[in-house]
């Protein structure tokens, strides 16, 4: 620190230099000076004046250069600023790139709601332990997931057509997988865990956290060209966009108890589920 302060920087060499060169050139080899010569006089000046001139263009140009970075950051704070408006508007508060989906029942407490809206999720074994303690702990689960039957659930099976998911079967075949594990769980917790189908189109992916309509938590993906369950969440605390999901899933909701909705045909073909069916088998067991 010390020696910055002490050596000159080479700007500062280079405008001393070009002042003394002048000073030298007028007063020893100019008109009446000690070693008068016109032609060494004419030398050094011009060298003289060249330096400065060029000092003097180092420091314009470093003005100029440090304006239009201050310019430039100023842009980019300011759209910056707004970007996290827009953000803190929205509600939108991180992402994560692996979601954990055991969060959502970790997260809820006591006499809260969480609302689950997906086609199906397939990671199951990964979250049914947390589920099992969120409803023993008094949370009550809403869960729609997309009616087997229906085109729509065709159409998603198309599109992930090949796709082998953690089951180890095919899009379709794992959603069977999901419903008769979701079902085993919910007939264990009559009237706090809930099951519906809907066939209608299945908006985004959500899962939301609170009192019904008054969501304060949520996380949400979107549907692609791969299954929901291997793409990134974000994360919702308050904000137009979980206000509007908490309404949507209400609305929805709602519409099937209107429609008199009721479980596929198919889903009540299946044996019902062995009572003597254990925690450790609902959990780890193979599909």
């Amino acid at each position: 620190m010390l020696r910055e302060h002490l050596v000159p920087s080479p700007l500062f060499l280079l405008f001393l230099l070009s002042v003394l060169s002048i000073l030298f050139s007028v007063l020893v080899f100019g008109k009446g000076g000690l070693l008068e010569s016109r032609l060494v006089e004419d030398v050094l000046r011009t060298l003289g004046v060249g330096a400065l001139a060029a000092a003097v263009t180092i420091v314009v140009d470093r003005n100029l250069t440090f304006r239009s970075l201050q310019d430039q950051l100023r842009d980019s704070l300011r759209e910056a600023e707004g970007d996290a408006a827009s953000l803190a508007r929205l509600g939108i508060r991180a992402a994560y790139e692996d979601f954990d989906y055991g969060r959502v029942f970790r997260e809820a407490q006591e006499g809260e709601v969480v609302s689950w809206l997906d086609t199906y999720c397939p990671r199951q074994n990964e979250f049914v332990e947390e589920l099992r303690a969120a409803l023993q702990r008094g949370v009550k689960v809403r869960m729609l997931i997309i009616e087997p039957d229906c085109q729509n659930a065709q159409f998603r099976d198309q599109e992930l057509a090949g796709t082998i998911v953690e089951t180890g079967e095919g899009w379709s075949s794992g959603l069977g997988t999901f419903v008769t594990k979701m079902k085993a769980i919910s007939e264990r917790f009559p009237g706090q865990f809930e099951i519906k189908f809907y066939e209608d189109l299945p908006c985004v992916p959500m899962y939301l956290i609170g009192s019904g309509a008054e969501a304060r938590r949520g996380y949400f993906s979107v549907f692609l060209v791969e299954a929901t369950a291997h793409c990134s969440h974000l994360v919702l605390a308050e904000g137009e966009w979980l206000r509007n999901m908490a309404t949507y899933f209400e609305e929805k909701w709602s519409r099937q108890e209107e429609q008199g909705a009721e479980e596929p045909s198919w889903v009540e073909e299946l044996d019902p589920p062995d009572s003597s069916l254990t925690q450790e088998k609902l959990i780890g067991g193979n599909p």
